[in-house]
């Protein structure tokens, strides 16, 4: 009788609600929630968020060598080893699919059938193509990154393809003054993604920036709204003025009739935004679930980023978070790099220098995507 019953609710759920079954299956691909994706490949093109140099583009705790030995801050009790090596959004979302590595690619050359491999550079732009600023010359566009991988490579059907981008272009068109570039940045963005799909793509995750509005960049140089309005989809300007609303917008042009959706977007600028605050004007603390500590220091204070808080050590003379302490631009310099200064506990902080995330809000990040691939059945 029992079953009975939950076979009749199950029925009636079915047919009373349609729309929850169509949003779970949109943007399936191949998989499902009850025969999920699993892939062989995992491969990565973009920004700062899967960049995994020698040193990547939040608090480093590791030594630079690859591959990484995990040298521990003094103030973190990790579960795991696992814990404070998955420094990067792209190696926390590996980890969730059994990768122990993610590596970095910078060249044109054949990649094994397996593994996870990434392309991205911190301050990518979209395309070759931008403002003469000091943007890190050694990174390439995601357009090139692209191109190096297509050059001795091809995607199966077994590839999870993710692609990060944007940031570099909102923050670059707002300083020279050329805000509309942004939503043609976003338009090519989507471009890219077409890209990847004409040449045999079959599950590919997107996201744009971060809401660059929250972070200590725009507080400092009076920038919050500004920001807000070229980077966070949900800034309420109806005019789809953003990196993030182009680029949904420019999404559904290209292949929104696509039967198996090929294409997953997460909204990145939400999600940091419900992290660090519901709009630029408000600093909340989100709580780190694995440390069960309070970002209490988001983004809008005096000390409002690890960076600002550690000084030379004796025992090899480095500053630890030597990025961009004048913070004259948003941009890191090629050679810099965030270190953990083991004596600090960073913890609190949401942000590891004026504009890129500390580990824990990567992290965070990172399991928001998960937890949406999930649903999509990619996992």
């Amino acid at each position: 009788m029992l079953l009975k019953s939950l076979v009749r609710k199950l029925r009636y759920f079915v047919w009373a609600s349609p729309l929850v079954w169509l949003a779970l299956l949109n943007g399936c691909g191949s998989g499902s929630i009850l025969d999920p994706f699993v892939p062989n490949r995992i491969i990565a093109f973009g920004d700062a968020f899967v960049d995994v140099s020698a040193t990547r583009f939040t608090v480093n705790d590791e030594t630079h060598a690859y591959p990484f030995t995990p040298t521990f801050n003094n103030a973190f009790t990790p579960a795991s080893a696992a814990d404070n090596t998955q420094l990067t959004v792209i190696e926390r979302i590996v980890s969730y699919y059994g990768f122990g590595t993610v590596t970095p690619e910078i060249a044109s050359t054949g990649l094994p059938a397996t593994g996870a491999f990434s392309y991205g550079q911190g301050n990518a732009l979209v395309t070759g193509a931008g403002p003469a600023l000091p943007i890190n010359s050694a990174a390439n566009s995601i357009q090139a990154q692209i191109t190096l991988f297509t050059n001795s490579n091809s995607f199966t059907a077994t590839d999870l393809v993710i692609l990060s981008g944007g940031t570099a272009d909102v923050l670059s068109n707002e300083l020279t003054g050329n805000s509309a570039a942004v939503v043609t940045a976003a338009q090519q963005f989507a471009g890219l993604v077409q890209t990847l799909i004409s040449k045999g793509a079959k599950h590919v995750v997107v996201f744009g920036p971060p809401n660059l509005g929250k972070t200590p960049y725009a507080y400092n140089n009076g920038k919050t709204s500004t920001l807000a309005q070229l980077s966070w989809e949900g800034h309420g300007v109806t005019s789809c003025s953003d990196f993030n609303c182009a680029l949904i917008k420019q999404l559904q042009i290209n292949i929104g009739t696509i039967s198996k959706n090929p294409v997953v977007v997460m909204d990145i600028s939400g999600r940091s935004s419900v992290i660090t605050g519901t709009s630029p004007d408000t600093y909340l603390s989100a709580v780190d679930p694995l440390y069960n500590i309070a970002l209490a220091i988001p983004g809008n204070s005096a000390a409002n980023y690890e960076e600002n808080q550690t000084v030379p050590v004796s025992n090899d003379g480095n500053y630890y978070c030597n990025t961009n302490h004048g913070n004259a631009t948003p941009f890191i310099k090629a050679g810099t790099h965030c270190l953990a200064n083991t004596a600090f506990d960073y913890r609190p902080y949401a942000y590891a220098d004026s504009i890129n995330f500390t580990p824990s809000v990567n992290r965070m990040l990172a399991d928001y995507i998960v937890g949406q691939l999930s649903i999509a059945g990619w996992r």
